[in-house]
């Protein structure tokens, strides 16, 4: 059965999980079954692309159009503002509304003892090996690296070519910028940032960002 789907936001990340949807829909396409979702459109209220978005499906209008929108239809939220993201997806369970995930056809992911929460969206090329948790809506960008063990709380980011070894505890509201590393056994606290490039190579408490190589906090 082919499901009825929005994609809350309608920036570049939008447009960025839009193809990874219709990837999902060309594989199931390709062997002759039906597409797994139906794109509806985009739900944003002032759409900073909307010009490009529109090639690709409606604006159909702010987040109140959610509360009209069938139970049946599932969602991703394309916002990289974690705080923002979590927000979103409150009104939308309070909706009743339930989100779906996306896995990009060229990503790598262990067959054995993963966990994807509701709206976790895997994008190309990213690798995830065993036994790895991922909580509500949380975002790994491409080519990155996710080693066993590992544990992402609820609205995660994990941008472009991130590394992130074994035993990993990243909780809720984390960002791990572009190409940064984060070896075995280190736990990242609520809603810090780790900068692009940097190297954690020891326990990063909540509410900092962190930089650098080794990552020391740097804002508290």
């Amino acid at each position: 059965m082919t499901t009825p789907i929005v994609i809350i936001g309608a920036g570049g990340l939008a447009r960025e999980f839009h193809d990874v949807l219709e990837a999902v829909n060309a594989v199931e396409e390709s062997a002759g079954r039906q597409a797994a979702f139906r794109f509806l459109g985009f739900v944003d209220a002032q759409p900073s692309t909307e010009s490009r978005v529109l090639s690709r499906g409606p604006v159909l209008g702010g987040d109140e159009i959610l509360a009209n929108l069938d139970p049946a239809t599932q969602h991703i939220i394309a916002i990289s503002n974690t705080s923002v993201r979590g927000k979103l997806d409150e009104l939308a369970s309070s909706l009743g509304l339930h989100a779906a995930v996306l896995i990009h056809p060229a990503a790598t992911v262990g067959r054995h003892d993963n966990v994807f929460g509701p709206g976790t969206v895997i994008c190309a090329n990213a690798t995830v090996t065993t036994n790895v948790r991922f909580g509500r809506h949380v975002h790994v960008d491409r080519n990155v690296a996710v080693g066993h063990d590992t544990t992402f709380d609820n609205y995660v980011s994990v941008f472009p070519g991130a590394s992130v070894a074994g035993n990993v505890d990243v909780q809720s509201g984390v960002t791990l910028g572009t190409g940064s590393s984060v070896i075995q056994g280190i736990r990242i606290g609520a809603n810090s940032i780790i900068g692009a490039g940097a190297v954690v190579v020891r326990d990063i408490e909540a509410n900092v960002t962190a930089v650098g190589s080794p990552a020391r906090a740097i804002v508290r």
